[in-house]
């Protein structure tokens, strides 16, 4: 995202392949918003529309067009792999082959045991104040995970979907840089939903 990091690591390491992963913006805005609230960044009284205009940063991360198209002034496009965060999730072995294949190894290397990493972290309540992860690991040092759930009550919070009116917000922010995206990449992804 950082505007000069193209021309940095073209610098640094100029015969060099990159795989880019993409994700609905409009999912990856919301993700970005609760992973904060989760690490304790912002609180949870903290809206996301408010979020976002404290942070507009969590906007242009998912201007993709623009970070692509800066990447292809210093890259060649054979150069540069796209896949998709809903393919990868959904068809890992998949799009495991196609990443192989780009770098030139061996297909028949098999796809090792799948991690999880970036875990949304959980939100808890204790009475009226909310807990960040990061404050229940704080607790967590002074008292052991059994007397903290029987003294301490905590009830995991649970966040809904994102409104409707931030997704029509975010459809609009993203739709053009997105139409301008699939041109570029002479491929179509259905972000809309």
């Amino acid at each position: 995202v950082t505007p000069e990091c193209a021309s940095r690591i073209k610098r640094t390491l100029d015969n060099v392949k990159l795989i880019v992963i993409l994700r609905n913006p409009i999912e990856r805005a919301y993700s970005h918003y609760r992973n904060w609230v989760g690490s304790g960044k912002i609180d949870l009284q903290t809206s996301f529309r408010q979020c976002i205009k404290l942070y507009p940063e969590i906007l242009v991360i998912g201007n993709y067009y623009d970070h692509l198209k800066r990447y292809l002034e210093y890259f060649e496009s054979e150069e540069i792999l796209v896949i998709f965060f809903d393919d990868l999730v959904n068809f890992p072995h998949q799009e495991y082959k196609k990443i192989l294949s780009f770098l030139g190894i061996n297909d028949d290397y098999h796809l090792p045991e799948v991690k999880k990493y970036n875990v949304s972290k959980k939100v808890y309540r204790l009475g009226g104040y909310v807990l960040s992860q990061r404050d229940l690991k704080l607790i967590e040092k002074l008292l052991p995970k059994v007397l903290i759930s029987r003294l301490l009550n905590l009830i995991e919070y649970r966040f809904g979907p994102i409104s409707q009116e931030d997704k029509n917000f975010l459809k609009e922010h993203y739709q053009d840089l997105n139409e301008k995206l699939f041109d570029l990449l002479n491929f179509r992804k259905d972000w809309n939903d």
